[in-house]
């Protein structure tokens, strides 16, 4: 089953995408004793929700608006917009490849997914001791730029498929821009559902 599962996906990289969101940025070209708001609509005049520092880093747009002017964020628990003229695109999120760390979850039940770049997986469903696992493959699917797959092993195998469309967390109005199905495999099969995070 995990060889046809891997069958499927392939590691070949195409040119890079920089249109492609998730991704992570950095604040620029703000003040020091300024901040940048982070707006409940994409607009100037719209509802102040948060803000970012203008220290700010590793700061994970989910979306661009129609003209691409402004970035949907997280803010707390709810999702807000920011101008993305004081924003800059750290390299190596340019889409091509899903990059790693990968912060995955869910809620009813709980339970918490870390994909690190060392290839070492966390499981941790809170009812259970965390399972501490190896990242065996992962990969970009052969006809789809927007899905990944991988499988991680240990005391058990997971295999999982990450999908560039927005998901929510079914207990906030924040709004991620990864959504996950994560299977178990052996003797029984369980499934669940949840959401990514670039950080």
């Amino acid at each position: 089953m995990i060889r046809a599962f891997l069958i499927v996906l392939t590691l070949t990289a195409t040119a890079a995408r920089a249109d492609v969101f998730p991704a992570l940025y950095d604040v620029i070209g703000v003040a020091a004793d300024d901040v940048l708001n982070i707006r409940a609509a994409p607009d100037a005049g719209s509802e102040k929700v948060g803000e970012l520092l203008p220290t700010d880093k590793m700061v994970e747009v989910i979306a661009l608006n129609a003209r691409g002017t402004w970035g949907q964020v997280n803010s707390a628990e709810r999702s807000g917009w920011v101008s993305m003229k004081f924003l800059v695109r750290r390299e190596g999120t340019e889409g091509a490849v899903l990059p790693l760390p990968l912060s995955c979850f869910a809620t009813e039940p709980f339970w918490t997914l870390d994909l690190k770049p060392d290839n070492e997986v966390h499981f941790d469903r809170f009812t259970d001791p965390m399972l501490a696992l190896t990242l065996f493959q992962f990969g970009r699917s052969a006809n789809r730029s927007d899905v990944f797959g991988f499988v991680a092993q240990g005391s058990v195998t997971l295999s999982g498929t990450v999908r560039r469309a927005t998901c929510n967390d079914g207990m906030s109005d924040r709004i991620y821009g990864l959504d996950l199905q994560l299977m178990q495999l052996g003797s029984e099969i369980h499934l669940w559902s949840g959401c990514c995070s670039l950080k």
